[in-house]
């Protein structure tokens, strides 16, 4: 068959073009990514900068509304106030007003006082029907309290209630500007903001911004950051402001702009990072420019080494048709003629060297060829018999083998191997070892010595793991892999072999189940509330570990059983369990004592948690109705860790202590032992 006649084309120059044009992609491929992981944490710096902005201005907010919650606390304690709330002196109180209004506004930059009576109704003009609200709900809660408001203006108000003789007679409410804030935070970070609102219509100081569908509350150093909006309203929408990264040109100027919720508002604010942008561009140029010059330098080196060796080899490989032409001296007469390089030898002087001899060895090596193709053709034959006295003998034992290489990929496997996973040979072949496992068990270390066992000459490694079926169960084995050497290659396999013991492990796991938990309750039996307590004392350090135990004992639990029998009794047991599973948090540990005894470790708490976890505990457990006439009524005891409780026993007693303390006072309650001077208060 005639060939097609193909241009011919130097290697050098294919080699000197190919890596130049793979040198190319890998500049602008370098290019790109420097280009964007640049771009990208300059981004993240933003976004770093934006959140800590965020949370400086929400720290401002609060400490404003704590000043200001703190004035009106002192307000309220005005003794002279409270008595004309109390006696109703309507021109007193319109006095003493102006005289409080005027104060706290020369002082503290206060702009409204608004004075509630103990109905929540207003006694000065200039409150709004949201301030009224909000009287009344710190009459509601008496005490004082603080938030920002949006009405007509935006406002940090906040107030406290007036008791006079112990009577609670009204509500002292003040309000700053938010503006006031907003400047505050300019002179702290000199950040520009900007307070949007699409509550309410336009009025004196407001500006509707159409594009974005809000009106413009406030705004600070209007002069300059009022160009920036106007650019933002004709390049943005108004979800972009908060959902990524905005940058304005205005003068030569860059501006960064990121909204964030303020209550049912949205400030905006603008951040000037000119220099940083222009720090960015100018190490993207840098960059450019470097990597061209690397480009260029390695180009060229990249000719000059090629030049010299590629025309040698480019010879040497005018001289090998003579070989396939069985013209040996003439071959070696040709390859004596290039003589070698000047200072090395290399490739072209190698495949030189390698062709002379070449040219004396072919004629012995053909005749031991041919010997050797016929002592090859009778061993595999015998090794064919080999092979199959091996796999009969390999795939009827009932056992798990598993040939591994020294990756751990699965090279073979017996019958049982696939009916114990459920996979075919063809799926076992090739695929990793540890896909086989289930990884929740030890699973980095199995591995490990697996590997230890495929570079090792001699041990083994026991263990027992769960492997994966196809159908996504899980079958217990327990493993033995060995090292598998072949003498002739020295290539290193790894011969591991499993029998099932998913019956034991199962009959193992029910019973460490049934150890620690109460079979009727289904909840953790004494020893493991026991033994989790101990672990509580053992943990303890600070009063950040802080933790209690809380005793329930169910109320006339012994007549139930007696009346309507010991059913009804595991019924309300397990009724119970079940409720103070519901009703206990995740951080909880509830665990039945015996009989009508229950246990909980409660962590992570305040005075007031406790309170407030027993008295819904009682709530849900007196829900619990099996018939009308059988109710679940319990009785609580509860105890407090603390330095001076030296073991657990003496908890627990305080706890039981507590408990019997809530059975005298009337059961159906919760008791709370108090360690300071072992008194006991409900």
């Amino acid at each position: 068959m005639k060939q097609t006649q193909k241009p011919q084309f130097s290697i050098k120059w294919q080699a000197f073009g190919l890596t130049s044009l793979v040198l190319a992609v890998l500049f602008v491929f370098v290019l790109l990514v420097l280009t964007n992981a640049t771009s990208s944490q300059f981004n993240v710096a933003m976004n770093t900068i934006f959140e800590r902005n965020q949370k400086q201005f929400q720290a401002l907010l609060d400490v404003e509304g704590q000043k200001i919650s703190q004035l009106s606390l002192f307000t309220a304690r005005n003794q002279g106030l409270a008595k004309l709330l109390a006696t109703e002196n309507s021109q007193s109180i319109e006095n003493a007003l102006s005289d409080l209004s005027w104060n706290l506004q020369i002082e503290y930059g206060i702009d409204k006082v608004m004075l509630y009576d103990a109905q929540g109704f207003e006694l000065s003009t200039t409150a709004e029907m949201n301030e009224q609200i909000f009287a009344q709900s710190i009459l509601r809660k008496e005490q004082h309290d603080w938030r920002l408001q949006c009405n007509a203006q935006c406002y940090v108000v906040a107030g406290a209630p007036i008791l006079y003789e112990g009577d609670v007679v009204g509500v002292v409410a003040l309000s700053e500007p938010l503006t006031n804030v907003l400047l505050k935070f300019y002179q702290i970070n000199e950040i520009n903001t900007a307070l949007l609102s699409e509550r309410y219509e336009r009025y004196t100081y407001v500006e509707h911004l159409p594009e974005w569908s809000h009106n413009l509350v406030a705004l600070t150093n209007p002069s300059l950051t009022r160009d920036i909006i106007d650019l933002a309203l004709a390049d943005l929408r108004f979800s972009d402001l908060s959902a990524k990264e905005n940058f304005i040109e205005v003068n030569d100027r860059t501006y960064h702009m990121r909204s964030f919720e303020l209550g049912e508002n949205t400030l905006l604010t603008i951040r000037d990072v000119s220099e940083g942008k222009a720090i960015v561009e100018h190490t993207l140029a840098n960059m450019r420019w470097m990597l061209m010059i690397c480009l260029i330098v390695a180009e060229c080196l990249l000719l000059l080494v090629l030049w010299r060796p590629m025309t040698r080899l480019r010879r040497t490989t005018n001289i090998l048709p003579s070989l396939a032409s069985r013209n040996y001296a003439q071959a070696k007469k040709d390859f004596d003629k290039l003589g070698a390089s000047r200072f090395v030898n290399d490739e072209a002087d190698i495949l030189r060297i390698t062709a002379s001899g070449l040219c004396d060895e072919l004629e012995s090596m053909r005749e031991q060829l041919e010997t050797r193709a016929s002592e090859l053709e009778k061993r595999g034959r015998e090794l064919e018999l080999e092979r199959d006295f091996v796999n009969q003998l390999f795939n009827t034992m009932h056992a798990a083998i598993i040939i591994q290489d020294g990756d751990g990929y699965i090279r073979q496997t017996n019958h049982y191997t696939q009916s114990i996973t459920g996979f075919s040979q063809e799926k076992l072949n090739g695929m990793h070892f540890a896909k086989l496992l289930d990884p929740s068990e030890n699973f980095d270390d199995i591995i490990k010595h697996v590997k230890d066992i495929s570079q090792s000459d001699s041990g083994e490694f026991q263990h027992e793991a769960a492997v994966i079926t196809h159908d996504q169960h899980l079958r217990f084995l327990a493993w033995r892999h060995a090292p598998l050497i072949n003498q002739k290659t020295g290539s290193r396999q790894v011969l591991s072999i499993a029998v099932d013991i998913s019956g034991r492990i199962e009959a193992e796991t029910e019973l460490a189940w049934l150890a620690r938990h109460d079979t009727l309750s289904g909840l953790h039996n004494r020893h493991a509330f026991e033994e989790e307590l101990a672990k509580r004392f053992a943990n303890f350090h600070d009063n950040s570990h802080q933790f209690g135990v809380m005793f329930v004992d169910l109320d006339d639990f012994k007549s139930i059983n007696d009346t309507y029998g010991h059913h009804k009794g595991d019924e309300m047991i397990r009724a119970v369990a079940n409720t103070l599973k519901d009703c206990s948090r995740d951080t909880d540990f509830v665990a039945r004592m015996g009989g009508d005894e229950f246990a909980l470790i409660v962590r992570n708490f305040h005075r007031y948690d406790l309170e407030r976890i027993a008295e819904r505990m009682l709530e849900q457990l007196s829900s619990i109705v099996l018939e009308p006439q059988i109710h679940c009524s319990a009785s609580i005891g509860v105890a407090v860790h603390s330095a001076l409780i030296p073991s657990p026993d003496v908890l627990i007693s305080d706890a039981d202590t507590a408990m019997y303390a809530a059975k005298e006072a009337g059961k159906n309650r919760y008791v709370i032992f108090q360690d300071d001077k072992h008194r006991i208060d409900s």
